[in-house]
């Protein structure tokens, strides 16, 4: 369901040890609000942004019809125009999404640097090496 908030997709879905590719830190965002809005997290640097790991979706229109659009059927124009759309061509009714294994646990790890300059050089020294 497009209306369903992420904390109740994470939580859902941690049970199975999945959870979507991009996750919002605000847990009030609904699916479809981050698929017709900007959704993008600290993991957009891998997955893109939420609209991405959209495979499908049913859209309310204007006149009462309900669609259902993929990259591949004959309303992928309406599929490739809601990212960003605020709404604007349709409702999000269904969102059908792509979700990623996760584990339990997250490695972080904390890196001082003693100036900004130095920061910005090994930041600039990762993205060459890319």
């Amino acid at each position: 369901e497009a209306s369903t908030t992420f904390d109740t997709l994470v939580r859902q879905s941690l049970k199975w040890k999945y959870i979507p590719t991009v996750t919002p830190e605000l847990k009030s965002i609904t699916v479809g609000g981050a698929a017709v809005g900007l959704g993008l997290e600290s993991s957009s640097f891998k997955h893109g942004l939420f609209h991405n790991s959209v495979m499908e979706c049913d859209v309310l229109l204007a006149d009462g019809c309900i669609v259902t659009c993929t990259p591949h059927n004959q309303y992928s124009d309406l599929f490739f125009a809601i990212p960003n759309s605020l709404g604007c061509f349709g409702y999000l009714l269904r969102v059908r999404l792509r979700i990623v294994a996760c584990k339990p646990y997250v490695l972080m790890e904390n890196v001082l640097y003693e100036s900004h300059d130095v920061l910005v050089n090994k930041i600039l020294n990762e993205c060459s090496s890319v």
